[in-house]
């Protein structure tokens, strides 16, 4: 896959996911716009039917492209959208449940976060019965500047399904940062 992503810390990021491999899906397309407030937007471009299909927002629990991934988890969500709580803490992490204020498919996740980075190292997700569903760890750190600011990324994402046992990994292989992209290839109609 390629992504860009374009970040508005006013109105919510866009991003396009595009698929170069496996031949069968090569070309379809998935454009997010992260809202601040409010459900995401989704949609979806399939190539073969030549068509653009909107994801409704109670659908983006729905696996993403047959992977352990949600298309809620892909979109991500603004943090003002999430009650926190501190559940505990000790040296290198602390342990914080997150419940979200918006439609989702969780009811809420647990993250650890290390205090160094400041991201999360894992992430366990709660479906609607309040079960342990999936759990994420996030690995391969590195360090990048942006506009002279240095922040730490994780360059890979396991995701763990824990009700069927099936992991789907998601790695960055060329991650570029500071990219200037242009606005406009983030409308729907400009997926075809």
């Amino acid at each position: 896959m390629e992504a860009k992503l374009l970040e508005d810390t006013k109105a919510g990021n866009k991003s396009i996911t595009t698929f170069i491999k496996p031949l069968d899906v090569k070309g379809t397309k998935l454009l997010t716009w992260t809202s601040k407030v409010g459900d995401n937007k989704q949609w979806l471009y399939l190539p073969r039917f030549k068509r653009v299909k909107k994801i409704n927002s109670k659908n983006q629990t729905g696996s993403f492209m047959g992977s352990e991934f949600s298309y809620e988890d892909i979109a991500g969500n603004d943090i003002n959208k999430y009650k926190y709580k501190l559940l505990s803490e000790n040296k290198t992490n602390w342990v914080v449940e997150s419940v979200p204020t918006v439609k989702s498919g969780y009811t809420k996740t647990i993250s650890t976060i290390n205090k160094t980075t400041l991201h999360p190292t894992k992430v366990e997700y709660f479906n609607r019965r309040n079960e342990l569903m999936k759990i994420s760890t996030l690995e391969n750190f590195k360090e990048y500047t942006v506009n002279g600011k240095k922040i730490n990324y994780a360059n890979k994402i396991n995701m763990k399904n824990l009700q069927n046992n099936k992991m789907s990994v998601i790695e960055w292989k060329k991650r570029k940062i500071g990219v200037s992209l242009s606005k406009n290839i983030f409308k729907s109609t400009k997926l075809k």
